[in-house]
């Protein structure tokens, strides 16, 4: 069973969504979190990213960075711009991107589930990002960003969904990049009840985006019960938005080898072809499974891999697998694509162009387009207790950060 608890919310006042609500932490990079945080003076980046708020050149993880989030999260609350939920609560949160629909619920998971392994990972995890929410989560004593659940589509909770997004949102508002975010507030004790229990008949939940997260608030949890926090304490729980897996969009996660060393690009078609069928291509999006655009020596071309044993196990079939185990290792020396500096990884929203842009004036690089990942790809590895290679999934559209916030010690 999924055991979800509702929770007291902070939310952004309505009118102010549209400045508080901000992009995760960890799609950003320094200059362009200060940036947001410069032309919105409320955004809720100043809690999640809070070195916006110091200066540029100081440590990113030194423990005032820490206190700072602590105080602007403090100072978001009582100067009203974030608001208290009425009593215990669910939200229901909506995104459409384009044509696309996805309704997930808000909720509080359980850490002992996590660690039994009720709710399943895909993905290492780094330490020194571990550490940085760990600290981030028992400095400010509030979930700040969403740990991003997927579970297998369930009729009975679609038709929840869809009964409680049938009045107006509690905020709605559409965001700079065209995504509109919709949220209500579900709070009767029905409601509570009907929701609680449907997803109690839900087998497993699956970590579909922040790994990083779900770890760090184990590790809060075992400092806290370490110190004798009792069994239910918030600290117990973390805030996840949980979503049918059938309603998510998954977008390719390209790569870049910023540096071939020696290798010419004729080198790189001839190593190829041992392993890969190689065609010429006027577009370079991948159309399959199994294909990938390479960009080399200032020219698209389609790759195909090779027939493969039939007994691979799920996650050596990922294609980013295929790429990482029949070129990038055995031909580039990329032993390890989680640490190996000429790697780089591009995420899909930015398309054809985003890659060509990052070799336009390196020579000695090559640019590969992948097919995304599926979710039925990602639930069949989660469900063997195996892991993918890094940078496996790029979602699209992202859940903003400080539209719900979960703080579990005033």
């Amino acid at each position: 069973m999924a055991l979800i608890k509702p929770f007291v919310g902070y939310l952004p006042r309505p009118d102010l969504a549209h400045e508080i609500c901000s992009p995760p932490y960890d799609v950003v990079n320094a200059k362009e979190a200060r940036a947001i945080a410069e032309a919105k003076p409320n955004s809720f980046m100043r809690v999640i990213r809070s070195e916006v708020d110091l200066e540029p050149s100081g440590d990113p993880y030194a423990p005032k960075v820490y206190a700072r989030a602590r105080m602007n999260l403090n100072r978001m609350i009582t100067g009203g711009q974030l608001e208290p939920a009425e009593r215990d609560s669910f939200y229901i949160y909506q995104l459409q991107m384009g044509q696309h629909v996805q309704t997930g619920v808000v909720a509080a998971i359980s850490m002992e589930e996590y660690a039994e392994g009720k709710i399943k990972k895909h993905e290492l995890t780094r330490p020194d990002k571990e550490n940085d929410r760990t600290t981030h989560i028992l400095t400010t004593k509030a979930n700040t960003g969403q740990i991003f659940l997927a579970f297998r589509s369930n009729g009975r909770i679609n038709a929840l969904l869809e009964e409680f997004t049938q009045p107006e949102p509690r905020i709605h508002f559409t965001a700079e990049d065209g995504v509109s975010h919709s949220l209500w507030v579900v709070n009767s004790t029905d409601e509570v009840h009907r929701l609680t229990t449907a997803f109690g008949a839900v087998p497993s939940l699956y970590i579909a985006d922040g790994h990083h997260r779900t770890q760090a608030s184990l590790r809060a949890w075992q400092e806290k019960k370490a110190e004798g926090a009792p069994a239910d304490s918030p600290f117990a729980f973390a805030m996840a938005t949980l979503f049918p897996s059938d309603q998510l969009n998954i977008l390719a996660y390209n790569r870049v080898v910023t540096n071939l060393g020696d290798l010419r690009p004729r080198d790189v078609l001839q190593a190829l072809e041992t392993r890969f069928e190689i065609f010429e291509t006027e577009d370079p999006v991948p159309q399959g499974k199994g294909t990938f655009g390479i960009y080399v020596g200032h020219q698209w071309r389609m790759i195909r891999a090779k027939a493969l044993p039939e007994d691979l196990p799920a996650e050596k079939r990922l294609d980013v697998a295929i790429l990482q185990d029949q070129f990038l290792g055995p031909v580039l020396g990329v032993t390890d694509p989680r640490t190996d500096p000429r790697l780089e990884f591009v995420g899909g929203i930015h398309g054809i162009s985003g890659l060509e842009a990052r070799v336009a004036d390196n020579p000695n690089a090559m640019a590969i387009a992948c097919y995304p990942t599926s979710m039925d790809e990602l639930l069949a590895v989660a469900d063997a207790g195996s892991i993918m290679p890094p940078k496996s999934t790029w979602f699209e559209p992202k859940l903003r950060s400080g539209l719900v916030v979960r703080v579990m010690e005033s």
